[in-house]
């Protein structure tokens, strides 16, 4: 049997993988580790965005077990939801699954973003927070009008990513991948598969359990996601499963503390 391939789910939606191409990719290699950096599609027409993005996975990850090759997916926040999706109905089409600060409570954890933004501007522009906490408190379902108006609102906090990194060398970093390649947050994109994803099947609800060896990876800073919810939700789905807490990170690990997150993967 040829070595385990590692293939990185970023998180999103409407990201990319670029930052973590350029950190991960030399720190594997130089372990004569293989690693792929899934991208999800673009978004070309209304509806159906988040079952595009998991179809996108479920065929790469089927053409790499045809060949033969064992498969580790690394899967991180949202990116989880698309790496659960596909191993719930196909757990055969991976070896081994690696969930970085997985968002499987998304709808609850978009809320939590949205808060972290409108505290933002509660210092910046108090204004625009007033604004913005009237979209929040209009908002009666997930991903209606308001709430899809309070996400534009939010995008434009200059702030927002500093919640998501413990490390702010690594939020630089990241941020200075983003900027060589042009890159940025793709909005419609963003838009497209959260809505889709709200008309799908809430992983984390799931009664099915899959028995590939898992490990949860998480910060200690984490100020995104409910760590302890997805703890349990990830105790819940996964029989063959164990948790890591980097002591340095935030809702970032993998880039955060890079050298540790690649040595506990190849260990």
């Amino acid at each position: 049997m040829r070595g385990m391939h590692f293939v990185y789910l970023h998180g999103g939606p409407g990201m990319n993988s670029f930052g973590e191409e350029e950190i991960l990719r030399p720190l594997f290699e130089e372990r004569g580790a293989s690693i792929e950096f899934w991208n999800e599609p673009p978004v070309t027409s209304p509806g159906g965005a988040f079952r595009n993005l998991t179809q996108s996975v479920r065929e790469r990850l089927a053409l790499l077990k045809r060949g033969g090759q064992p498969v580790h997916v690394i899967a991180h926040s949202f990116g989880a939801n698309a790496a659960c999706h596909v191993l719930l109905e196909e757990p055969d089409l991976a070896d081994a699954l690696t969930l970085v600060a997985p968002a499987l409570h998304f709808r609850e954890e978009l809320s939590n973003i949205l808060n972290l933004a409108l505290d933002d501007f509660r210092a910046s522009s108090p204004k625009v927070a007033l604004e913005l906490e009237e979209l929040i408190t209009t908002s009666k379902s997930f991903y209606d009008k308001p709430m899809r108006k309070a996400v534009d609102l939010a995008a434009q906090d200059p702030n927002l990513f500093n919640h998501y990194f413990f490390n702010k060398d690594a939020l630089a970093r990241y941020f200075g991948v983003w900027g060589k390649r042009g890159a940025g947050l793709d909005l419609n994109a963003f838009h497209e598969v959260t809505q889709d994803y709200g008309a799908s099947l809430d992983v984390s609800a799931s009664s099915r359990r899959l028995s590939l060896p898992t490990t949860l990876v998480s910060g200690s800073h984490e100020a995104v996601i409910d760590g302890r919810k997805e703890l349990t939700t990830c105790q819940n789905l996964f029989s063959n499963f164990s948790a890591v807490e980097f002591p340095s990170s935030g809702h970032f690990p993998h880039l955060e503390e890079p050298e540790k997150f690649v040595s506990l993967l190849l260990s």
